[in-house]
């Protein structure tokens, strides 16, 4: 399972380099998902043997009726949980949004590109890398968590690294693109405002 979330990362980095944000974002759910399975099998090892025994789709869809609740519950409680949805729902699924980063129209016809990135405009790109080093992020401090017999000391100093380039970057980002970054997260508390219950008086 760790060397599939490994792969996944791998292939994720590979397609945004080529420049293809989609699949890199659907990668990121099988990463979301691989770290929640380690953590559900931190806690009751037997979810292991099921997860190894699963050979047919009808045993797939058992095991992930009976381990997604506790799964996207744990995923909730590590920050992976939007990585996991966001990547299901523009990646996996047949949705407009898995069009919307390559789409493109002219008087005459539309247009999918296999390339992700807009000439004119190249902050959703950057927005999209830095999303999907930051499920990293998440990643690697979690793997402490389901891995903890891990000692060695140059795990954290590194991890420590990567996190503070992560965040270098995002203030490049705001340095470059300002308006659009105070936009964005405008529109953040603007949807979770929207997502909270209301309390009644």
């Amino acid at each position: 399972m760790f060397l599939l979330l490994q792969r996944s990362y791998m292939w994720g980095a590979t397609d945004l380099l080529r420049m293809r944000v989609t699949p890199a974002e659907g990668y990121c759910r099988f990463e979301a998902e691989a770290v929640g399975l380690m953590l559900l099998i931190r806690e009751d090892p037997s979810v292991g043997d099921q997860w190894w025994r699963v050979a047919s789709e009808e045993e797939g869809r058992a095991f992930f009726k009976v381990t997604q609740p506790k799964l996207k519950e744990r995923l909730r409680g590590v920050n992976l949980a939007s990585a996991h949805d966001h990547g299901s729902a523009a990646a996996q699924h047949v949705r407009v949004l898995s069009a919307v980063s390559g789409l493109s129209f002219s008087e005459t016809h539309a247009r999918l590109n296999y390339q992700e990135v807009r000439e004119d405009d190249h902050f959703n790109y950057y927005l999209a890398v830095l999303s999907f080093l930051s499920v990293q992020v998440y990643v690697f401090r979690v793997l402490t968590d389901a891995f903890p017999e891990v000692t060695d000391p140059i795990w954290p100093q590194r991890v420590q690294v990567f996190i503070n380039d992560v965040a270098r970057l995002w203030d490049l980002l705001e340095k470059h693109f300002p308006s659009r970054c105070k936009a964005m997260r405008e529109r953040t508390e603007r949807e979770k405002s929207q997502s909270r219950p209301s309390v009644s008086s």
